[in-house]
């Protein structure tokens, strides 16, 4: 498997072209100190907070049990959600921005802005599956679970690239 360039939409630049992001996750990150507040959304109170071994955690992903944090310090860090435990630390090719996941194809996708990569892994087996170029600034992404297609914002081209994830 792996992920095929299968599109791209064009997107009409607004007054300030340029792209970002807003989720909602039952965790956030901090950059310094390095950390992940667990926050209990029920009491709307601070659970604790769970040390990341690398500089500036940045995208975060919970999937069964797991953290999957991206650090500006180059590295997927993944920690056991109960106990906090460092349970691998994965290299990246640069400073990441969004995490993206697909259950069902145990993919866990992490988006690099500079140069431009998306960094898929095999989140059950926690090994690199593959790096894909897209473009310098493309650091947001979405994922559609249906259609199994990644979605790359390019500030640069002014578009959406597509990629689809393919045998």
């Amino acid at each position: 498997m792996g992920l095929v360039r299968a599109g791209f939409i064009p997107i009409p630049p607004g007054a300030k072209p340029g792209f970002d992001h807003a989720d909602v996750y039952p965790t956030a990150n901090i950059q310094k100190p390095a950390q992940i507040a667990v926050i209990d959304c029920e009491r709307a109170v601070l659970e604790r907070a769970l040390e990341v071994p690398s500089e500036g955690p940045h995208g975060l992903w919970l999937d069964s049990g797991r953290l999957f944090c991206a650090a500006d310090g180059g590295v997927l860090v993944v920690l056991d959600r109960g106990s906090g435990e460092v349970i691998a630390s994965l290299p990246l090719a640069g400073v990441p921005d969004v995490v993206m996941h697909d259950p069902d194809l145990r993919r866990l996708y992490v988006a690099i802005g500079e140069p431009g990569f998306v960094c898929s892994f095999d989140s059950k087996g926690l090994e690199p599956m593959e790096t894909v170029e897209t473009e310098a600034g493309a650091h947001t992404t979405g994922w559609d679970v249906v259609g199994r297609a990644l979605y790359v914002f390019c500030p640069g081209s002014g578009g959406a690239a597509v990629y689809e994830e393919r045998a």
